[in-house]
């Protein structure tokens, strides 16, 4: 007997998959994303009903997740510190004090979500390289390398990419959705925490909170 993650995945506006941990006999194939049906409507009756769906997405896989999530990592906790290799071969490590705040972002290249948010993440990336350090922490074991290449070149991603191979990070993060994103301070202190898809907008002002109260 072997404890296994059974991976859910929602691919729905602003949703993540969902990570249950259950006890299994016989190892469980990798499923595929599950394509969520498409409003019809007008133009601007369809923009509001897709940010009604992606609110109401976010709300149910909140009310879901958060309250089996470690508080150790919560908002104003200490990030845990971790090592890994990234796709470019270089070992990145972060073990709490730095020059730098840290966005973590934890993703797979099968995820609906992760999809629907690349650009803008890579968006933020660019415009705040200078002040704030992205990595993009695949989740290695679910995944393929050659997936993840492509995911890489289609979205044109220049952040470092990291292979978390055995899902350690992840375990330690408590990563119950993907994509999950962290901004960590450079104190090593969580700042923000969101799961599912990112909205640039309100990202971007946190990003900004942080690197203001280092200056």
């Amino acid at each position: 007997m072997r404890q296994v993650f059974i991976i859910l995945s929602l691919l729905v506006l602003g949703g993540g998959a969902i990570y249950q941990s259950e006890v299994k006999s016989k190892s469980l194939p990798t499923p595929q994303p599950i394509l969520g049906q498409s409003i019809k409507s007008e133009p601007q009756q369809q923009h509001q009903a897709k940010e009604t769906t992606k609110t109401q997405v976010q709300q149910e896989v909140s009310s879901q997740i958060e309250p089996k999530a470690n508080p150790t990592i919560a908002q104003g906790a200490k990030a845990p510190a971790f090592e890994l290799p990234s796709m470019d071969g270089t070992r990145y490590k972060f073990s709490g004090l730095r020059q730098k705040a840290l966005v973590l972002n934890f993703w797979a290249s099968w995820c609906g979500p992760c999809r629907m948010e690349a650009a803008d993440l890579q968006k933020l990336y660019e415009k705040n390289k200078g002040n704030v350090d992205f990595y993009a922490i695949n989740l290695t074991k679910t995944d393929d390398l050659d997936s993840v290449k492509g995911f890489v070149d289609t979205y044109k991603l220049t952040m470092p990419i990291l292979f978390d191979q055995d899902e350690t990070v992840a375990k330690q993060y408590q990563i119950l959705a993907i994509p999950t994103t962290f901004i960590i301070a450079p104190n090593g202190v969580v700042t923000y925490k969101v799961m599912g898809s990112i909205q640039p907008g309100v990202f971007q002002t946190e990003l900004d909170k942080v690197v203001k109260a280092k200056k």
